[in-house]
């Protein structure tokens, strides 16, 4: 089978990246792609829509075969011709597909018309998928990490792949949730993923193939201070040990801004309603 390269970062995997995918159907596909969001180089703070993991992981279920990451930092002084003639010396490709917005080589100098030039050349075929729109505004991971930062998770899982969410080992916690009544399994928020706008959510959570309701709180518990972002979920009947388990947490709808409560009996009295919203 006749091999295309499919090129982008694909964070989020998002309905335009699957545009792209789509373009290759019929070929051996690789996926020429970076670690980390080349934009992350500039702005450390800027967050991924999903884990590297997450994202090969669905790369290889939408139909990709090979994937080769690169780093950024290896590459990014690489004049934009050369930086085609490795993948060509590697992969052989007979088609390359990308976005209508594809940027590569030193300074970002190439691109789509770059490329069909240096296709032209070659003998090499060129599909670009165009940008697909919703209500009016082109698809980007940027725009979907403002869905996410603004706790419009709805609005961002219609254009995600799969569910936004991540997946983090159980770790101990002090065991306030338990003697509240509502137990819970604590998790450290991974650091390179996208920031939701911190809360309590409407969850689900996914243990061994099953899906459980639950409600989550994502932030710094301003009534137990922490000094990182955690996930603290009670997952609504389920009472099995997690310690120590890798599970995933997919927030769903924002319920309320975190909030500093006087005592414990305040902070249950809002855990019971966020319960009944949550079932609601």
């Amino acid at each position: 089978m006749k091999n295309a390269v499919i090129l982008g970062t694909f964070d989020g995997l998002h309905i335009g990246h699957r545009a792209v995918i789509e373009k290759a159907r019929g070929f051996n596909i690789i996926a020429v792609t970076f670690n980390m969001p080349p934009k992350k180089s500039t702005d450390a703070s800027l967050g991924v829509l999903m884990t590297k993991e997450d994202r090969f992981v669905g790369l290889k279920d939408l139909g990709v075969t090979e994937i080769k990451a690169l780093e950024f930092n290896e590459v990014c002084n690489i004049e934009p011709y050369d930086f085609l003639d490795m993948i060509c010396r590697e992969f052989a490709p007979e088609l390359f597909v990308c976005g209508f917005n594809y940027r590569f080589g030193k300074g970002a100098k190439g691109d789509t018309k770059t490329l069909g030039e240096y296709c032209l050349k070659k003998g090499i075929e060129l599909r670009v998928a165009e940008g697909i729109k919703t209500q009016g505004v082109t698809v980007s991971s940027t725009l979907i990490r403002d869905y996410i930062s603004k706790g419009e998770i709805a609005l961002a899982n219609k254009l995600l792949y799969r569910p936004f969410g991540f997946t983090a080992r159980v770790i101990s916690g002090d065991k306030r949730g338990r003697e509240l009544g509502f137990p819970t399994v604590n998790q450290a928020y991974p650091q390179e993923l996208q920031r939701v706008r911190l809360g309590v959510y409407s969850s689900v959570v996914l243990i061994d193939g099953r899906e459980y309701k639950a409600i989550s709180n994502i932030g710094i518990r301003p009534t137990f201070e922490t000094k990182c972002v955690m996930s603290e979920t009670h997952i609504l009947n389920f009472d099995d040990d997690l310690y120590g388990k890798d599970i995933r947490i997919e927030p769903k709808e924002f319920l309320r801004e975190e909030r500093k409560f006087a005592d414990a009996n305040e902070l249950k009295e809002a855990v019971l309603f966020d319960i009944k919203r949550a079932l609601e």
